[in-house]
C-alpha cells in the first residue's frame, strides 16, 4: 500500500471513529432519557392505582347511596300513595269534608 493509500485510509479511519463515536454519546443520551422516562412512568402507575383504588371506593359508595334512595323512594311512594287515598282524588278526607288551613284557628277566634 503506498502512502496516499495510507493516508487515504487512516483518514477514512478516523471519520468512521468520529461517527461512531457520535453513535456512542447519543446511545448515551438514549438511554439516560429512557431511565428518565421508566422513573416517571413508574410514578405515574402508582397514581393510577391510588386512583383506581378511591374510584372503586366512591363507587360502593355511589352504590350504597343508590340502595338508599331506592329504599327511600319506595318508602315515600307507600307513604304518598296512602296520603292520596285518605284525601281522595280531589283534596276531600275520607268523610268528605274539606280542611282549610287556618280554619281551627278562626274557630279558636270565635
Amino acid at each position: 500500500m503506498t502512502d496516499s493509500e495510507c493516508a487515504r485510509c487512516w483518514a477514512l479511519l478516523e471519520s468512521i471513529q468520529a461517527t461512531v463515536h457520535a453513535v456512542a454519546e447519543g446511545q448515551v443520551a438514549l438511554i439516560e432519557c429512557c431511565d428518565r422516562i421508566d422513573v416517571r412512568l413508574d410514578r405515574v402507575a402508582v397514581r393510577i392505582e391510588q386512583l383506581t383504588s378511591q374510584v372503586a371506593t366512591i363507587n360502593a359508595k355511589v352504590a350504597g347511596i343508590g340502595i338508599q334512595l331506592e329504599a327511600f323512594s319506595a318508602n315515600t311512594q307507600s307513604r304518598l300513595e296512602r296520603i292520596e287515598t285518605h284525601l281522595g282524588f280531589e283534596g276531600r278526607s275520607r268523610s268528605g269534608t274539606r280542611r282549610h288551613r287556618g280554619a281551627s284557628k278562626r274557630r279558636q277566634a270565635s
